[in-house]
């Protein structure tokens, strides 16, 4: 039985952490997010705020993973493409 909750214990934590590093925390999701440029960047680069591909000035700001989440991902409201990203502080 000890031998049981020693064993188990363990298997437990490593369980917690692959599902927080892999459902949670998105690697492919964060390094995706990486690499959009800054709202400054994207303005330098494009000259205004407004689309690249269609030309709209309407954004959507989204949360990553979740609405609440700190990393946002601007997209354009009318053929969805990402823009640039920000982080709420």
């Amino acid at each position: 039985m000890m031998f049981a909750i020693f064993l188990g214990l363990p298997l437990l934590l490593l369980a917690m952490a692959l599902f927080y590093m892999l459902v949670i925390y998105s690697p492919g999701a964060q390094r995706d997010w990486g690499r959009l440029p800054a709202k400054e960047d994207y303005v330098a680069r494009h000259g205004s705020t407004c689309c690249r591909q269609c030309g709209a000035a309407q954004t959507l700001d989204v949360g990553l993973l979740r609405y609440t989440d700190f990393r946002r991902k601007i997209l354009c409201a009318a053929c969805k493409t990402s823009l640039w990203r920000e982080e709420e502080q």
